[in-house]
């Protein structure tokens, strides 16, 4: 088995087999004040392959800082018991974040990484006449 694709997103949920998304594929995270926590949505495409079917697979999302600490786990389990080309798949971690710079979430299946999804996370930016909040947006490359 392996993850075709994987993104962070607003929202996301699988209903009928089928992926519903809402602001996906985003690359940045402005946080209010630090240390700070968000709610991470990560959305993931699994091909399985014909020796994973009927399977069971544990998995786990790790929320990575620059520094390389953990700031947030959780685990889920996977039976396969449908064939399919792609089998969505929405999991949420809790992000702590003790400052700005570049962070991952680690994704593994029965304790082996498979990808790495990364984002920056930057400090509040002074808004004048407003309060500071959290904010999600894209980031291009250039």
């Amino acid at each position: 088995m392996r993850i075709a694709a994987a993104f962070l997103a607003d929202h996301a949920e699988v209903r009928d087999g089928r992926l519903q998304v809402r602001g996906g594929v985003w690359t940045a995270l402005t946080a209010p004040a630090f240390p700070a926590s968000h709610p991470l949505t990560v959305v993931m495409l699994l091909e399985p392959s014909s020796d994973s079917l009927r399977l069971r697979k544990q998995g786990a999302l790790e929320v990575v800082g620059p520094d390389q600490k953990v700031g947030g786990r959780t685990s889920f389990e996977l039976e396969l018991s449908v064939m399919a080309v792609q089998i969505p798949l929405v999991a949420t971690v809790s992000g702590e974040f003790r400052g700005p710079g570049r962070h991952e979430v680690v994704v593994t299946l029965n304790g082996q990484e498979q990808t790495r999804v990364a984002f920056d996370v930057s400090g509040p930016r002074p808004v004048v006449g407003g309060p500071t909040d959290w904010s999600t947006r894209v980031r291009l490359p250039g």
